[in-house]
């Protein structure tokens, strides 16, 4: 998710005319966003309803220079559940028990 205070979507450009600006209230739309994602089920077993696993990363990018990860509050800290660490593990855990070791 991007949480960029500014952004310059190619869809909303015209030719010949200056760049079109979108501007963003941050960090406050990223927050929201992060909580609504974390209402998303996970399914406990094969067959439940839900995702399997997911992570929310976020971004600083106002598609005019580079994007860079923002880790700070309101992107998920280490130990959260949609934080990438945790995703990877639930992953490896997801094979593992489908799979075998």
């Amino acid at each position: 998710m991007n949480i960029a205070k500014e952004f310059v979507s190619p869809l909303r450009q015209a030719k010949g005319q200056s760049v079109r600006v979108t501007y963003h209230k941050q960090p406050e739309v990223a927050q929201r966003m992060v909580r609504h994602l974390r209402g998303l089920p996970i399914r406990e077993t094969i067959g439940g309803v839900g995702l399997d696993a997911y992570a929310t990363i976020v971004v600083e990018c106002d598609n005019q220079g580079e994007a860079t990860p923002w880790t700070d509050s309101p992107a998920p800290q280490p130990g959260d559940a949609d934080h990438y660490d945790e995703f990877v593990k639930r992953i490896a855990q997801l094979y593992e028990e489908r799979f075998g070791g």
